[in-house]
This record gives structure tokens, C-alpha cells and sequence, in this order.
């Protein structure tokens, strides 16, 4: 059986390439790679300095450091200003997707939804066990 040979488009440059477990071409991972060198050097340097800040100094997009953080292969823990954005409202957030109140506020609109359904569901069997055959 011949073996078969994966390709896909890079997501950055898209060329063709084998299929690998970054989702990149070679050139492009080997750019990426260098990008991320150079913002942990001036990190090391600034440790005080801001997402929006350190993108301008090393001449990349704040966007791809924010997908670094996101990914783990960029620590904030001990950079105090570094931070993502929330998906939602924009806001500067340490970790995951969503800042503490559009968080709150999907959990609020959830349980109202869920008990909006119970509500209606309890007023379906009332309405049916009260039915009076002739």
C-alpha cells in the first residue's frame, strides 16, 4: 500500500506543506519561532512593558502575541502588563477566553433560560393533567 502523502496551506503564507502538528510551513514555524524569541528578549529587558507596547517595539502584530498567550508558549505570570483581550467586550484579561463579568453574565443569561424552560414545562403537564374527558 503506498503511503500517503498529507499536505495543507500554511495559515500564515499559504503554501503548500506537509502536514506537521504546528500548522505551518517550515518558513513560516521558523519565523514564528524568532518572533517569539525576540518578544521574550525585550520581555527580559521590559518586564513592565504592555501587549500593544512590546508588538510595536519587536515589529509584530498584537494579535499574533495574544494567540502566544493563548497557546501557553508565551508565560504572563511574570509580566504584569502582558494580557489577552476578552472575546466578547474587548477588556484586558490574564487568562482564558472571557473577563470576570461577560463570564457572569453568560452564566446569569443561561440559568434564566434554563429556568424559563422548567417554567414552561411545569405549565404544559399542569395544563395537561387538569383535562377533563367526557
Amino acid at each position: 500500500m503506498l503511503a500517503e502523502l498529507k499536505v495543507a496551506y500554511c495559515s500564515e503564507c499559504g503554501q503548500i506543506y506537509q502536514k506537521n502538528l504546528r500548522g505551518l510551513c517550515q518558513r513560516c514555524a521558523l519565523e514564528s519561532d524568532e518572533q517569539l524569541l525576540a518578544v521574550d528578549r525585550y520581555m527580559a529587558y521590559h518586564p513592565s512593558a504592555d501587549t500593544d507596547k512590546v508588538a510595536t517595539e519587536v515589529g509584530i502584530a498584537p494579535s499574533r502575541i495574544r494567540g502566544w498567550l493563548r497557546q501557553g508558549k508565551l508565560r504572563n505570570d511574570s509580566y504584569p502588563n502582558l494580557c489577552d483581550t476578552c472575546d466578547l467586550c474587548q477588556e484586558p484579561i490574564r487568562s482564558g477566553k472571557l473577563c470576570h463579568s461577560c463570564s457572569t453574565r453568560i452564566q446569569t443569561d443561561i440559568y434564566r433560560m434554563l429556568s424559563q424552560e422548567q417554567q414552561e414545562r411545569e405549565r404544559t403537564r399542569t395544563a395537561v393533567s387538569y383535562r377533563i374527558r367526557a
